[in-house]
């Protein structure tokens, strides 16, 4: 939590929160990869999920194309750049409908 508080809200760079937190900038640059991997993962779960309401029938979740605009209108609202936030694996990423984890931004012009 602490490096992307540091690095989103306070926009610190890579070597500022290194050198905060006593790890090398590279080390700083791969665990916020491995955390927006997971993040990312975490949402799209939820959103794939769906949800059971209270005494109601369960709604479904969201198909890829459905999460991609959901995080593009909360990137829209939100303070925080979610297009370096959240990573989508390119074309050549994917395998079998799954997300194979890659360097390439999600929406990206």
């Amino acid at each position: 939590r602490s490096r992307l508080h540091l690095y989103y809200a306070e926009d610190r760079t890579l070597a500022e929160i290194g050198k905060e937190l006593g790890e090398h900038e590279s080390s700083v640059s791969r665990n916020l990869e491995r955390i927006r991997k997971e993040l990312r993962a975490t949402v799209e779960g939820l959103l794939r999920a769906g949800k059971v309401a209270d005494g109601g029938p369960a709604t479904p979740g969201m198909d890829d194309a459905q999460i991609a605009l959901c995080i593009q209108y909360a990137g829209e609202a939100s303070a925080i750049d979610l297009d370096k936030l959240f990573e989508a694996p390119s074309a050549s990423q994917t395998r079998n409908g799954k997300d194979i984890p890659g360097p390439d931004r999600i929406l990206e012009p």
